[in-house]
């Protein structure tokens, strides 16, 4: 059996996936980033979905760009999922660089941060949620935690990743309805 690592207020080891869900705000502030440094090999966003490793199929892509799309539309939240070729990526810690893709790409509209950015990569077996501050404010790390727990390793378990994506993004915006 492979272990899961959840790195939150709370480690918790649950299967074959690292996860890290991070309050963004407190490592935010000890990043620094120089110009022409490994982030200008941070790619331009296609869309809501960027698929990168190529663990969906093109109408499971469409299926979640429609759905984010509509979250948006209903919410003001922006949600961008990024999804890392371990072979292209840039050589980072994976926090690092999927704080810096959420900041380069501004993921959640400015002054209401309502973004989420969910960041994969199957080749190292992480995942990361990171929630803008404006959803910190009213959605904790436990909560996200849970999610990950609860809704998204059960299917990525069976290899059902749009599964669990798309589950995943649909109880975070449930649980969010009312909050915002």
């Amino acid at each position: 059996m492979r272990l899961f690592v959840i790195t939150a207020t709370i480690t918790v080891i649950i299967g074959s996936f690292q996860i890290a869900c991070t309050d963004a705000k407190s490592k935010s502030n000890n990043l620094t980033y120089k110009k022409n440094t490994w982030t200008d090999s941070i790619p331009e966003p296609i869309g809501y979905v960027n698929d990168f490793e190529n663990i969906f199929t093109e109408k499971e892509e469409e299926s979640l760009t429609r759905i984010i799309d509509s979250i948006e539309k209903a919410t003001t939240i922006q949600i961008a999922v990024v999804c890392w070729d371990k072979n292209t990526m840039p050589n980072k810690e994976f926090f690092e660089l999927n704080l810096a893709t959420a900041k380069k790409w501004g993921v959640g509209q400015k002054g209401k941060n309502y973004g989420i950015f969910i960041g994969i990569c199957l080749g190292v077996r992480k995942i990361r949620i990171l929630n803008g501050y404006g959803i910190e404010a009213v959605y904790t790390d436990e909560e996200t935690s849970l999610v990950l727990n609860e809704t998204i390793f059960p299917y990525f378990k069976q290899s059902k990743y749009y599964e669990g994506i798309k589950a995943g993004i649909l109880r975070m915006i449930s649980e969010l309805k009312g909050r915002l």
